[in-house]
């Protein structure tokens, strides 16, 4: 696909701390559940993630996780049974990923490594840098990794080999962020701290196109130098990138065109948003839950029972839309309606990544250390 882009992508931006109280939590809405999800299993994972935010895989069969001190599961989907359990002796900051049967995970001393999956040895070891927060992207027999020092890093999947290394623009101020860089297509898109969009070749790291997007919303005087990195782009089938400008504005950029496609000023998020076939759902920063049509940003509806509950990112999932709140609750929506159709306690605490979604299931890793699958 060939992708001309000339404007901003993918950033999102962190409103600086100004002393604004944390909005008021809405009490446990009390609903006519239409559906009843079950706990299916659930494990313990051992030492919580320390505020990283780790997410678990799959190879289709078993279910990979690892806590934040470094206890890697493998455990099988169906019965939660333990495949096998290999302690790195590594504090963990990312992962996991899987692909050809391999796994990969950062640790806190900027090191990627490469497990089997078959029973989780050390296939290699390859020095970051620098430590990532975002889980690691296998695409085509590579391994992309962004760090928290700016630089984007392509591996050989098979023997952990460095192909290329991109350092992004840079700002006087800049926050950790853990945002995944988007590869596919040919690409790497990705964005630096101070609003800079880049487009490298996947294979050779090459420049293949630079945007100082956000100097485009947001004035050089503003006093604003922080940038939230946490919000994911997607992109859909028909080539739009949608992507959020917190406390400014959630927007759509026609890839093809390299045209912005719509705007919603005033909306924004930096969680992860979710897509179906037609509609983008996202958690605004009330923790308000939001439906927007893909091709033209309209809102199709707006939920605020859950406000001021901490959300999690969003989820689609077969009919529903879910979210996670801080108290360990899982929410469901009708995608079409906005009407509350099932809720769940998964535990104590909420999530800070998104689950991984398998047919009619999911698995989440809770900030309290525990696996727990979900059926519908």
């Amino acid at each position: 696909m060939k992708i001309v882009l000339s404007l901003l992508l993918s950033l999102a931006l962190l409103a600086c701390s100004d002393g604004a109280s944390q909005k008021p939590m809405k009490p446990l809405p009390q609903i006519r559940a239409q559906l009843q999800p079950k706990i299916l299993w659930q494990k313990d994972l051992g030492d919580d993630s320390e505020g990283y935010f780790l997410r678990p895989a799959s190879d289709g069969e078993n279910v990979y996780a690892v806590s934040g001190d470094g206890q890697v599961l493998a455990v099988d989907r169906s019965t939660g049974a333990t495949r096998w359990s290999v302690n790195l002796n590594n504090k963990i900051s990312a992962g996991i990923s899987y692909g050809d049967d391999r796994l990969l995970l950062a640790t806190k001393n900027g090191d990627l490594l490469a497990l089997s999956a078959g029973d989780g040895r050390t296939l290699w070891r390859a020095p970051l840098g620098s430590y990532a927060l975002s889980p690691a992207v296998i695409d085509h027999e590579m391994v992309f990794v962004r760090a928290i020092d700016g630089t984007i890093s392509a591996f050989d999947l098979q023997d952990g080999e460095r192909v290329w290394r991109y350092r992004l623009p840079s700002s006087q101020q800049s926050l950790r962020g853990n945002q995944t860089p988007y590869v596919g297509n040919g690409v790497v898109i990705a964005t630096s701290d101070n609003g800079h969009m880049v487009i490298l070749n996947q294979l050779t790291g090459l420049l293949l196109n630079e945007q100082a997007g956000a100097k485009q919303l947001i004035k050089e005087d503003s006093g604003i130098g922080l940038f939230d990195m946490d919000a994911n782009a997607q992109i859909n089938a028909n080539g739009l990138l949608f992507t959020s400008v917190n406390d400014l504005q959630v927007m759509a950029v026609d890839l093809k065109k390299g045209e912005i496609a719509w705007e919603r000023p005033g909306l924004a998020t930096s969680k992860n948003f979710a897509l179906n076939m037609n509609r983008l759902f996202l958690s605004d920063r009330n923790d308000h839950l939001h439906a927007l049509e893909q091709s033209d940003g309209q809102e199709r509806w707006h939920s605020d029972l859950l406000a001021g509950r901490q959300l999690s990112g969003v989820f689609s999932l077969e009919d529903q839309v879910g979210t996670l709140d801080r108290e360990g609750y899982l929410h469901l929506f009708d995608e079409a309606s906005g009407q509350p159709t099932g809720q769940i306690r998964l535990g104590n605490g909420g999530s800070g990544g998104a689950p991984l979604i398998l047919n009619n299931q999911m698995f989440w890793q809770l900030n309290e250390g525990r696996l727990v699958a979900v059926g519908l």
